[in-house]
């Protein structure tokens, strides 16, 4: 693991907050976050823009959802945005 990344389940095991801080960011790719709060609790997370507003989506708690999981998961919901977009787009505005 360096400069906050994922790569591993092994890296995800070792994940820590950082000295000093609420809450450590760990970046995946695509979006995916492993959040690590100060009591160690490691919640997967997708972070995302929509209408312009920056938005977060935690829909896991590691180890009980794996890396492997948690990319699937990231895939789903980043699916499921796409198709929100494009509805948006051909909604008419009143």
């Amino acid at each position: 693991m360096s400069n906050n990344t994922i790569k591993t389940e092994k890296d995800a095991k070792q994940a820590l907050t950082l000295k000093n801080q609420k809450m450590t960011k760990y970046s995946v790719g695509d979006g995916l976050y492993l959040y690590v709060n100060a009591g160690g609790k490691k919640t997967w997370a997708r972070e995302f823009k929509f209408n312009k507003k920056s938005d977060v989506i935690r829909f896991g708690i590691y180890p009980a959802m794996t890396l492997k999981e948690a990319k699937q998961r990231n895939t789903q919901i980043s699916s499921f945005k796409n198709q929100l977009t494009m509805v948006n787009k051909n909604l008419p505005t009143i």
